[in-house]
């Protein structure tokens, strides 16, 4: 009787919960400056990267330094996986 009553208030929870909101994107600027991101893209050698404060996400200006590497084939960036 205990489990029936908890499996329904279980099951009635699973159908009501809310939707999940997609996570918008962290574009530089906020909690990641440009300025950083262009220093760090200079320390693992890809001083050509120039990027700006709310025009590329983070995940991007972190797609782009592995696209650099990658093509510089250096030794620390994974030679294989890597979008173009």
């Amino acid at each position: 009787m205990l489990l029936g009553a908890l499996g329904v208030i279980v099951l009635i929870g699973l159908l009501t919960r809310p939707e999940r909101k997609p996570r918008e994107p962290l574009y530089l600027g906020g909690f990641v400056t440009a300025k950083t991101m262009n220093a760090y893209a200079a320390a693992v050698g890809c001083p050509g990267q120039l990027f700006q404060d709310g025009h590329e996400t983070v995940a991007d200006a972190f797609r782009e330094i592995r696209r650099c590497l990658a093509r510089r084939e250096h030794p620390l960036a994974p030679s294989a996986g890597v979008p173009e």
